[in-house]
């Protein structure tokens, strides 16, 4: 475990603003007990319009067995918010945070353990606002997904999203923290109203902003299906997709052309906002020690790509 968090956290906190970025926790070289494992990755695209990037997305896989038996993969995306540059501080510190802080609770309630993990990274961010004057007012979105055996766990703050894909059926398994939500609860708005109201897309509620913030925590009413997908995405992805296309997307063959098919529709349609997406299957495997992935850059002139994935 000591190398784990080792290699976790002596990755830089803040990457370039043009860099984007997707972190994977690789698998360590040991027998894999059962006959399925994850399989998964995470894109973040700046997109069209903004000059820097202020999504962060990780996929977390801890080598040691007992430990994923009991605490499960980790999958995250936040989506900063601040001038200055505080965006992307905000959505860096609370991923690294809820990494370390889950998997180092020991309550065997998973849901409760996650939503510890995030009021921690909502206090980190929280405080760092206030120690730096040019950050203050800074927060991020925030939405943990744990995956043990079938079972789903989620904590989510904000307004980026949990999808789980069933055959060609998309659940969205998280709601939206933002006055047009609300309003929609009350009834004041119907939900083909709220798809294109000018205020869709301002917080009710974000991590960071304030000492103690609401946290949606619970275990998803659907089991996770040998065929099923699940999707975490900021709303740079689903503010200009529609659920059609983002069910076109997630049901192509292969896990990579998938994540690249929704961000890459996401830029047609204008990419108006930085677009991160984490998408995880199962995989099977062979009662032999898993591979690690080696990072794969891509991307054209003036720009840079980064993503680890299991492939």
């Amino acid at each position: 475990m000591i190398t784990f968090w080792k290699r976790l956290f002596s990755r830089r906190s803040s990457p370039p603003p043009t860099v984007e970025q997707a972190v994977e926790e690789i698998p360590g070289s040991e027998t894999e007990p059962t006959n399925s494992d994850l399989r998964a990755i995470v894109v973040s695209d700046l997109g069209c319009v903004r000059a820097n990037n202020e999504d962060a997305g990780r996929f977390v896989r801890i080598s040691e067995a007992e430990t994923r038996r009991a605490k499960g993969h980790l999958v995250l995306v936040a989506d900063g918010m601040g001038g200055h540059a505080a965006g992307e501080v905000a959505s860096q510190l609370a991923v690294e945070t809820i990494s370390r802080a889950y998997y180092e609770d020991a309550d065997a309630d998973i849901a409760r353990s996650l939503g510890r993990a995030v009021a921690l990274a909502n206090q980190r961010v929280f405080a760092e606002a206030q120690r730096h004057t040019e950050r203050r007012g800074m927060g991020t979105t925030c939405t943990a997904v744990v995956v043990q055996e079938r079972r789903i766990y989620y904590a989510h703050v904000g307004d980026s999203r949990f999808y789980h894909l069933a055959g060609q059926t998309l659940h969205q398994i998280t709601h939206d923290h933002t006055v047009v939500q609300e309003m929609v609860r009350q009834g004041t708005l119907s939900p083909g109203e709220a798809e294109h109201h000018p205020n869709r897309n301002v917080l009710t509620n974000a991590l960071g902003t304030k000492p103690n913030v609401q946290i949606d925590t619970g275990q998803s009413p659907y089991a996770f299906g040998p065929d099923d997908r699940l999707l975490v995405c900021s709303d740079g992805l689903y503010d200009v997709l529609t659920p059609a296309e983002l069910v076109a997307g997630l049901t192509q063959p292969l896990l990579r052309d998938a994540a690249y098919q929704l961000v890459e529709t996401a830029k047609a349609r204008g990419g108006p906002d930085n677009i991160t997406v984490a998408l995880v299957e199962w995989q099977a495997v062979a009662e032999t020690a898993v591979k690690a992935t080696e990072d794969v850059m891509v991307g054209g002139k003036g720009e840079r790509k980064m993503e680890k994935g299991v492939s």
